[in-house]
């Protein structure tokens, strides 16, 4: 079984994996994960891991294509995407990138938009205690310093979501894009 909490091997493919998808998300090009990927193969042959690293790769193909088809370069916008590809752990990576950059109120809002992906992480895996711990800090964050995270547009159905145990992740809807290719990008993010 993967299990990135108890299993050492596991935590380090879903890591690298992860780390390696924001670097590709960022550049737009899928090289940096497609490169990790076989390296991780070749190193671990266990079916379980195996499985693991296919079943990303497709998610991060997904959310690549998503990426460069609609254009979308700002890292918040491709948060979206991240988070509606069911990614809650690279979300949770690639929203710490710019939350280390960040000052004030924003950061504050970046963390409880981490801290709300984290709880979902443990939801996926049925780490009930550690999700209903996080998830207060996640909705207070997220209460105080929404008007910070204005590029998504459906903040309330989150917060429902976090304030009930075991309840799924909601897609997240944006608002806008600075590209010309705005209807790409809704209809992306939606998707």
């Amino acid at each position: 079984m993967f299990d990135p909490f108890n299993d050492r091997t596991s935590r380090e493919i879903r890591n690298r994996l992860s780390e390696s998808f924001v670097i590709a998300i960022g550049r737009l090009d899928p090289a940096p994960v497609q490169q990790e990927a076989v390296t991780l193969k070749a190193l671990f042959y266990s079916r379980a891991y195996r499985d693991y690293i296919k079943e990303r790769m497709t998610r991060y193909r997904k959310v690549l294509e998503q990426a460069a088809a609609g254009r979308i370069s700002d890292p918040k916008h491709q948060a979206i995407l991240v988070w509606n590809a069911g990614l809650f752990f690279e979300c949770h990576e690639h929203l710490e990138a710019l939350w280390l950059n960040a000052e004030g109120n924003e950061r504050k809002a970046l963390q409880g938009l981490i801290k709300a992906a984290g709880v979902f992480v443990h939801r996926e895996l049925g780490r009930t205690t550690a999700a209903e711990k996080l998830s207060p800090k996640a909705v207070n964050l997220l209460q105080c310093y929404r008007k910070q995270l204005s590029f998504i547009t459906n903040m309330e159905d989150l917060i429902d979501a976090l304030n009930k145990n075991g309840a799924g992740a909601p897609k997240l809807t944006g608002l806008s894009h600075p590209s010309s290719h705005r209807s790409d990008y809704l209809s992306s993010i939606r998707s």
